[in-house]
């Protein structure tokens, strides 16, 4: 079995702990060598009771699956403290909370050291405390590498949920007195470990994850604002939209803007173009457009002029529209159209600057050349539908 190390909180129940390790080992073939666990007073009394004393849920699972499935002394047991070392039980007061959220991002950095290059499980054991739940959720999604897995552990018969002596289905009683009164056989009840696909935002935090979930915190939120949003052109719909946040674009500013975002996602340079080359690339965008709606019509008369011209001789369009007055400013209108819907928005400035063209003036040869770029990053350009 591939051996893996499991975090989590644990609430006053320790059936799920032994449900993980069981159905790990049965279903996933992950054998936790190492367990770490935060929990406070009624969660330990409960795991030393009926989990950890001799013939307890540990014993009995080392009898079905080796004792080198969660050694005794593999397991690591955290407590949450006050500033004055008292213990602390509940996260009812901002305090409690803030001092459960540290213990939680310490016991969670304790298991990736000891992990090395294994999986870690972050496992969610904390019954109804839906708080532990939701946090350890967070942690993994701050903490998780593309090994790592969130999971969850369920039962097929609720009636042995919350305590009444269920552990797991080879356990050594196989009748079980449910809280209700029934009779149940732990043979019968099938354990599921149910996958959380939420996604890993570890990147956020930078090279090294921090020391303190306050400053997990504070990382991930400049991360946030500084990350743009996806940049969308729809050449089908003919629309730009940033984020959820529609672009209004005429026709030509439009064209003009797909094309420069079409060329900064394919390109893998800085994404410039030269005014003496736009022209073919701004005619394949049309051309593009028309083959998916063949029954569009630009309104524009210097689109009309440029797409009536066929796809195989594109410079023939190039100077019977560089006259038009529309198409001689449109770099500058649609700079100006882009850049006031953008600070709409209230972006960063710096984000908000990644989705407004620049221009830049050169010379080659004696002869002005403007260059035109879409400063924004390729990952963050999507196409639809994709280029062919």
């Amino acid at each position: 079995m591939t051996p893996c190390v499991l975090v989590g909180d644990l609430g006053p129940n320790p059936a799920p702990l032994a449900e993980a390790l069981w159905s790990l080992a049965r279903h996933r073939g992950l054998r936790v060598r190492a367990a770490f666990l935060l929990t406070y007073a009624r969660g330990a009394h409960y795991l030393d009771r009926e989990f950890l004393a001799s013939g307890g849920a540990l014993d009995q699972l080392h009898a079905v699956l080796g004792r080198d499935v969660l050694p005794r002394d593999a397991l690591s047991l955290h407590r949450v403290h006050a500033d004055s070392g008292a213990a602390i039980d509940d996260d009812w007061e901002p305090a409690h909370t803030l001092a459960w959220n540290e213990a939680r991002w310490r016991t969670a950095l304790a298991a990736l050291s000891a992990a090395g290059d294994d999986p870690v499980v972050f496992t969610l054991l904390g019954g109804r405390r839906r708080s532990m739940s939701a946090l350890d959720a967070v942690t993994f999604q701050l903490l998780a590498r593309p090994q790592d897995r969130l999971l969850d552990v369920r039962v097929s018969d609720p009636r042995v949920e919350g305590g009444g002596g269920f552990f797991f289905p080879e356990q050594r009683d196989p009748m079980v007195r449910t809280r209700g009164g029934d009779l149940v056989d732990a043979r019968s009840v099938a354990v599921r470990l149910v996958d959380l696909p939420v996604p890993k935002l570890r990147r956020l935090l930078g090279e090294r994850p921090p020391a303190t979930y306050a400053e997990a915190l504070a990382r991930t939120g400049v991360a946030v604002e500084r990350t743009p949003p996806m940049l969308t052109i729809d050449l089908t719909a003919r629309s730009a939209r940033v984020g959820e946040h529609p672009l209004p674009l005429t026709a030509s500013q439009f064209s003009w803007y797909a094309t420069l975002s079409n060329f900064r996602a394919a390109t893998t340079g800085d994404g410039a173009i030269s005014s003496d080359e736009f022209e073919p690339h701004l005619h394949r965008t049309l051309h593009r457009m028309k083959s998916l709606v063949p029954s569009w019509q630009p309104t524009s008369e210097a689109l009309t002029k440029l797409l009536a011209v066929p796809a195989t001789t594109p410079r023939a369009g190039w100077l019977a529209i560089a006259a038009n007055e529309e198409w001689s400013n449109l770099r500058s209108t649609t700079r100006k159209v882009v850049k006031d819907a953008i600070e709409a928005l209230g972006l960063a400035p710096a984000v908000a600057s990644l989705f407004v063209p620049t221009h830049a003036v050169t010379h080659v040869a004696g002869a002005k050349i403007t260059l035109s770029r879409l400063p924004l990053d390729p990952s963050r350009i999507e196409l639809v539908p994709p280029p062919p």
